[in-house]
């Protein structure tokens, strides 16, 4: 019987509005104000409970704007090929030259081509046609956003794959040991 490989995968949360970052900052400053003045800490905890409330709704907003993106490692003779394609010349960066490959170009082409599932918040399936939409969507993320999609994708292709254990799960099971 032939050995068959699956491939690793990951998945990316991209939070969609982000806007309500600067929303929830003042929400939980204002709230961590009035859990400071003597009226909250003698009971008085009516404004701090509404500030809570507001905080908890702005976390649930955000959460629900959140798009899950999984992941998949390429075949190594793709993986392969792309990095050739994009090699760095002789007026690239430090970090391409390390790299071997215009980063840039090189993550345009791969992060589409691993792209396997697209889900909402809830876990529903989003139709997502990566070849088409991805770029469009690249370019209205933040940079840190943009690094989360190419540092997951660059550790599914060149990380190290093994079997995982957790110590915390075999603290809860009966009989397991961590042989």
């Amino acid at each position: 019987m032939p050995i068959r490989i699956k491939r690793p995968e990951r998945t990316v949360e991209l939070c969609t509005d982000a806007a309500l970052q600067a929303d929830w900052e003042a929400a939980e400053k204002a709230l961590a104000e009035a859990r400071k003045t003597p009226a909250q800490t003698m009971g008085g905890a009516g404004e701090a409970n509404k500030l809570a409330e507001q905080v908890r709704q702005l976390e649930g907003a955000m959460r629900e704007s959140v798009v899950r993106f999984r992941l998949r490692a390429l075949p190594r003779s793709e993986w392969v090929a792309i990095h050739a394609r994009h090699k760095a010349g002789k007026d690239a960066s430090e970090a391409d030259k390390q790299f071997g490959a215009k980063m840039e170009t090189f993550f345009e082409e791969v992060i589409p081509k691993s792209v396997v599932a697209v889900t909402d918040h809830a876990g529903d399936p989003i139709e997502f046609d990566a070849e088409a939409e991805w770029g469009p969507l690249a370019d209205d993320m933040t940079e840190r956003q943009y690094s989360d999609f190419c540092n997951a994708v660059f550790n599914l292709n060149r990380g190290e794959v093994s079997v995982p254990f957790s110590r915390a799960a075999s603290r809860r099971t009966p009989g397991s040991s961590e042989n």
